[in-house]
C-alpha cells in the first residue's frame, strides 16, 4: 500500500510539473526544432554593472574607447561610418565593444557616437541583402558588424537592426558557400551561425537553419576540432604551436583567440 501510494504521489507531481524543461518565459531561448538552451545569455542591458565592473567601464569611457575614433584614421575617415578609409573589420571591430559600453552606461556621449556609425550601416543595406562599405566584398567584417547589430537590437529595439540581418541572411541563402577549408574564412565562417542562431530566436524563419547548416557544412569541422584539441598547455609549454598562416598555423591562432 506504501508503495502504491509513493506510486501515485510521484505520477502526480509529474502532471502538475512536468518531467521536461519548460521554455523560458522572460528570455528567448532555442525554439523547435533546436533543442533547449541549458542557460540563456541574457541580452545587452539586462543587468547593469555596479561596483568595480562600473568604476572600469568608466575608465574606459573615457579612455581609449571613448576617444579612438577621433584621431586614429582608419576610425576617424572609416567606411563605415561614411567616410572614404578603410572598409574591412576595424570599424566593425570598434563597434563590437563601443555598442555595449555605451549603452551599459547610459552614457548620451558614447551613445550620439553609436548612433553616427549604426545609422551610415542601416542605410548602407541594399535589395540584394549586402551591406556596409560599397567597396567590401569580403563577408568576414560582416561577420563582425552582425554581432554588432545583434547587441544594437537589445539595447534599443530598433527593428531596422533586425530587417538588415535578415536580408543579409537571406543574402547567404541564396548565394553559394564562401567558406573554403584552406582559407582562414573558412575557420571565422561560424561566427556567423551565432548571428543566425540569434536571428533564428527572434523570427523562428526557418530557413536561418538552412544556412546555418551550409555554413556548417562548407567550413572547418569545429565540432570535431573541439573534441580532439591539439593546442593545449602541453603544446604551449612544448612550443608545438605553429605560428603561421597554412591550415595548421590558422586554427592554432584563431582557436586560441576564442580560447582566451
Amino acid at each position: 500500500m506504501k508503495r502504491l501510494t509513493f506510486t501515485v504521489f510521484i505520477v502526480l507531481i509529474s502532471l502538475l510539473f512536468g518531467c521536461s524543461p519548460k521554455e523560458n518565459i522572460n528570455y528567448k531561448g532555442n525554439p523547435a526544432p533546436l533543442k533547449q538552451n541549458a542557460y540563456i545569455k541574457l541580452p545587452l542591458g539586462a543587468i547593469k554593472p555596479e561596483g568595480w565592473l562600473k568604476a572600469q567601464l568608466e575608465a574606459q569611457a573615457e579612455g581609449l574607447t571613448g576617444h579612438v575614433d577621433d584621431f586614429w584614421p582608419d576610425l576617424v575617415n572609416s567606411s563605415w561610418r561614411g567616410g572614404e578609409g578603410e572598409a574591412w573589420e576595424r570599424g566593425p571591430y570598434y563597434l563590437d565593444g563601443l555598442v555595449p559600453l555605451a549603452y551599459l552606461l547610459d552614457n548620451v556621449k558614447l551613445k550620439k557616437k553609436v548612433t553616427d556609425w549604426i545609422e551610415p550601416i542601416l542605410a548602407s543595406s541594399r535589395d540584394t541583402g549586402w551591406y556596409g562599405p560599397a567597396k567590401n566584398k569580403d563577408r568576414w567584417p560582416l561577420a563582425v558588424s552582425n554581432k554588432v547589430l545583434m547587441q544594437y537590437f537589445e539595447a534599443t529595439n530598433d527593428n531596422r537592426a533586425v530587417e538588415v540581418l535578415k536580408k543579409y541572411f537571406r543574402y547567404l541563402h541564396d548565394t553559394p558557400p564562401d567558406w573554403p577549408d584552406k582559407d582562414w574564412r573558412g575557420v571565422r565562417a561560424m561566427e556567423n551561425a551565432v548571428t543566425g542562431y540569434w536571428l533564428y530566436r527572434q523570427t523562428k524563419e526557418p530557413w536561418i537553419l538552412d544556412v546555418i547548416e551550409s555554413i556548417q557544412k562548407n567550413s572547418s569541422d569545429w565540432t570535431t576540432y573541439y573534441e580532439k584539441f591539439p593546442w593545449d598547455s602541453a603544446a604551449s609549454a612544448d612550443r608545438k604551436i605553429p605560428l603561421n598562416w597554412g591550415a595548421d598555423g590558422l586554427t592554432a591562432h584563431l582557436s586560441i583567440m576564442l580560447w582566451l
